[in-house]
């Protein structure tokens, strides 16, 4: 029995069939079945290998991503929510520099002023002791308050004692003279009784004036023998030149007045004395001239003798 194709080698692509036909098949391209029909076969193995790659590469690139993402904000290349680089950390030095600046800059209210610390006020010291007035001229003054420009008591004359009450400061002493207490400065007080050499005020203005009579004498005489009597030191060096430099520029002198007053004690050792006198003095020419002076003359009066020490216009 002769089967189409079979045994006689001649193949075609139909089996041997008549082209668009196979048996038990209904005939063309679908396989004999209607256009766009195809029998309900299970997906072929291929196509779900190939959504399978698919998905695992794409989870491998998310989760390349995710690193990478995580390494950059790991190590700061990027930052979430930032605006601003970070601060580096202060220390303890810094923060407490800011604290202390922040205090400085804060406006204070007005009329508020900072706390300060009263000034410590010197201690008295107490010494209760008699002492004396020293290291002036004549005397020193005795004040209502450690102030020199607190108001005057009296003055304390030179060597007189006082009771020192305390030292008030490193300026004034606290003291009692003559019935009143009051501050003198503490550079006056001593507590040894200077030497203050007594005087009689008519000897000393006689003196005086007995001197100017002697330099008229001078004048008219040529003379000056009369120096070593009323003068000392370098003034009778003085006295002595000038006698005999106006002697021999006029004929004569004459005292018309002459008063001498006002001695007063200077320092220690010296007084001052006034002296107020018109001389009528003619000259080698014949003229007339009636000089008016006023001189101020300084008196030792620690030696033996008074003695002229100094004059000058007063």
């Amino acid at each position: 029995m002769n089967y189409p194709n079979e045994h006689n080698g001649q193949n075609n692509q139909n089996g041997g069939y008549p082209p668009t036909q196979r048996p038990g098949y209904p005939g063309g391209q679908n396989g004999g079945y209607p256009p766009n029909y195809r029998p309900n076969y299970p997906p072929h193995k291929s196509g779900k290998n190939t959504g399978l790659i698919v998905a695992i590469s794409v989870i491998s690139a998310i989760l390349v991503i995710a690193v990478i993402f995580t390494v950059l904000i790991m190590t700061d290349v990027i930052s979430i929510g930032k605006h601003e680089a970070p601060q580096p950390q202060q220390t303890e030095v810094q923060q407490e520099q800011q604290a202390q600046q922040s205090q400085s800059n804060e406006v204070r209210p007005q009329n508020t002023q900072p706390a300060q610390a009263a000034p410590q006020q010197p201690q008295p010291i107490p010494v209760g002791a008699s002492m004396y007035i020293g290291n002036c001229n004549v005397s020193v003054t005795l004040r209502t308050a450690p102030d020199e420009n607190s108001s005057e008591i009296c003055q304390v004359p030179l060597g007189e004692e006082i009771y020192v009450v305390e030292y008030t400061d490193s300026v004034f002493a606290r003291v009692r003279y003559s019935g009143r207490e009051g501050y003198v400065k503490r550079s006056y007080v001593v507590s040894t009784r200077p030497q203050v050499y007594s005087y009689d005020s008519a000897a000393v203005a006689a003196l005086v004036e007995n001197a100017v009579y002697a330099f008229v004498n001078g004048v008219n005489t040529a003379s000056d023998a009369y120096v070593p009597q009323y003068y000392s030191g370098s003034e009778a060096t003085q006295e002595s030149k000038s006698v005999l430099e106006i002697a021999s520029k006029v004929q004569s002198e004459e005292v018309l007045s002459l008063s001498c007053h006002s001695v007063t004690r200077v320092s220690a050792t010296q007084v001052s004395v006034i002296r107020d006198s018109t001389i009528r003095v003619v000259y080698n020419d014949g003229s007339v001239k009636d000089v008016t002076e006023r001189y101020k003359y300084f008196v030792d009066i620690s030696g033996s003798s008074y003695k002229i020490v100094d004059l000058k216009k007063a």
